[in-house]
């Protein structure tokens, strides 16, 4: 699991409405039925209440969130990518203090090789997303990776 800190970025904010506006965020890899997805979870852990466009939530829209898969061995071979069509209500969502916002991704859909290089090895998976704001101000970008584990059971 890796955890990430937001922070509305309306101008300059001093530490108080730093503190009253801090979101934070979470994501793991998790392998379902459907194959490898990313439960991503945005939660206000703020005083007051964050309105985000729906657009930028990154499990709302392929173009949403920067996504790369690369083996983890020598040869580093990027996996190919597909944009799947997502055409989300371009509306707004609250998030108050205490609440949090989640979806997935499917680097299954995304990445349509990665069960197959999955067999031979480990794969980095790296990701960046930014939320906008209900007033078209962009909070901070954020970014991570983590590994899927070589599937064992099928390893060739």
């Amino acid at each position: 699991m890796l955890a990430c800190a937001l922070i509305v970025a309306a101008g300059v904010l001093l530490p108080t409405e730093q503190a009253a506006k801090a979101m934070t965020c979470t994501v793991e890899s998790v392998r379902t039925t459907e194959g490898w997805q990313l439960d991503i979870k945005v939660s206000n852990s703020g005083r007051v209440p964050v309105s985000v466009s729906r657009t930028s939530l990154p499990w709302a829209q392929a173009d949403a969130i920067i996504l790369a898969a690369v083996t983890a061995d020598r040869k580093q071979k990027r996996l190919d990518q597909i944009f799947p069509v997502q055409d989300a209500m371009p509306d707004v969502v609250e998030i108050r203090p205490g609440d949090l916002a989640s979806g997935r991704v499917s680097l299954t859909v995304h990445f349509p090789s990665l069960s197959t290089v999955l067999q031979r090895n480990d794969v980095v998976i790296s990701w960046s997303f930014q939320l906008r704001g209900s007033d078209g101000v962009n909070l901070q970008r954020q970014a991570g990776g983590l590994v899927l584990p070589k599937d064992e059971q099928t390893a060739k």
